[in-house]
């Protein structure tokens, strides 16, 4: 009904030359109009062989908006076959770009070694995140999961504003260079404003979010110094970063559906499994005594994953509420100062091969922590799409009666704005 609404207006001169008009600033960061209409996509035969063959990443961008537009309005058994064909595309092709040196270097002509390291890396996330969406949401909202709406939202808007807000992907997909409805992978309608309440961690999560955070800093820290010269590389330093994504994936499955519909792309499949492929990829080609390009592409790499990890802790933590108040801190170092209510959370870096899941701490138990039951521990993202979606309950967070009735189109919006607070 929405998108015959759409078609309406959008076929009517003059209401659509009136709209065009008036453009305001949306909460995805593009210029929309009242009644934007969704992403231009395409999944016929033609479009499906093209994105497939990855030999252009506009071509993969038409079938992912023909995909994200089916998933707007709820991934369902009539649709089910068609997004999964979709998105299989999407993901041959973005990984046969990934796989084609000649096709990353048109895509990344122009950028410093740093730059286009990180345009490979951030292809790479969006790649793991339709292997994601095919291999555990698609299915899961099909049978009609409300904790799959969720992780389909954050997913999919999370690949969105990851290719939108790199301009180098950006202009491949088609765009301009800037965030908006241009080309493949684009913007969703977006909102004229919106409010993000973050969510209040209990201890064990203020504790993860407060190692995480603290052992992104410290790594990425030494990735530069590696990369300029200032440190040699280490077998301990890739071993402590297998341990520091194992510690993020784990503690994200042990948290249950609702976390882990959040911050899967996060913390499972996503920026933290890209970035630590790409650090340990980069250390151990140095390690290997790799000389000239391949040294200084190594270099490039950790520099890159190095940012990412950061970006990637500051982003996640960024959006909670410590268990006793404050805000977490993007700079800190330790885990006593990564809260600015000092000494907040408890535990010790770097994570070990054996951390405290359930403390939520990386090294020896802490004391006096113990996973409180109905934790929240989502971001703002959660609340701005339990906002929108009004969900007529009063059953805690950490159940899935908080989620009934929450459709697709809910919580699109509502990510579109948190989104915002998101990138990094």
């Amino acid at each position: 009904v929405q998108q015959q609404i759409l078609g309406e207006i959008h076929n009517d001169n003059h209401l659509s030359a009136a709209l065009a008009n008036v453009t305001f600033m949306a909460t995805t960061g593009a210029n929309d109009v009242a009644f934007q209409a969704t992403p231009a996509g395409a999944d016929d035969a033609a479009s499906l062989a093209a994105a497939t063959a990855g030999n252009s990443l506009a071509a993969v961008g038409q079938v992912f908006n023909a995909a994200a537009d089916l998933a707007l309005g709820g991934i369902s058994p009539a649709n089910l076959g068609q997004v999964t064909t979709d998105l299989t595309a999407v993901e041959s092709g973005i990984n046969n770009i990934l796989n084609n040196k000649t096709m990353l270097a048109q895509i990344e002509k122009g950028e410093t070694a740093n730059a286009a390291a990180l345009t490979t890396i951030h292809l790479q996330t969006v790649a793991t995140q339709v292997a994601l969406q095919l291999n555990k949401y698609d299915a899961m909202e099909a049978q009609g999961s409300n904790l799959a709406l969720r992780g389909t939202a954050d997913n999919l808007l999370d690949s969105i504003d990851i290719v939108q807000n790199d301009a180098a992907l950006n202009v491949a997909a088609g765009g301009n260079g800037n965030a908006g409805h241009i080309g493949g992978f684009a913007e969703m309608p977006g909102g004229l404003m919106g409010t993000v309440t973050k969510f209040q961690d209990n201890q064990v999560q203020t504790n993860f979010w407060a190692a995480f955070l603290a052992e992104a800093n410290t790594i990425n820290a030494t990735l530069q110094k590696i990369a300029t010269g200032g440190a040699a590389a280490t077998q301990t330093l890739i071993t402590q970063i297998h341990n520091y994504q194992q510690f993020g994936a784990n503690f994200d499955a042990a948290q249950g559906a609702i976390f882990q519909a959040r911050f899967d792309n996060e913390l499972l499949s996503g920026t933290l499994e890209a970035d630590s492929a790409n650090a340990i990829k980069g250390l151990t080609g140095i390690l290997n005594g790799d000389q000239g390009a391949a040294l200084a592409a190594d270099k490039a790499m950790i520099a890159a994953a190095g940012q990412g990890f950061h970006a990637d802790a500051a982003d996640v933590s960024g959006n909670n509420i410590p268990v006793n108040g404050g805000t977490y801190v993007g700079t800190a170092v330790t885990v006593a100062t990564a809260t600015s209510i000092n000494g907040t959370a408890k535990g010790t870096i770097p994570v070990t091969a054996t951390p405290n899941i359930a403390n939520g701490t990386g090294g020896t138990a802490a004391a006096g922590t113990t996973t409180t039951p109905g934790g929240h521990g989502h971001d703002g993202d959660d609340a701005a799409a339990a906002a929108a979606a009004k969900a007529g309950t009063a059953a805690s967070h950490a159940t899935a009666a908080s989620h009934a009735m929450v459709t697709m189109q809910d919580l699109m919006h509502a990510e579109a704005v948190a989104h915002q607070m998101h990138w990094a």
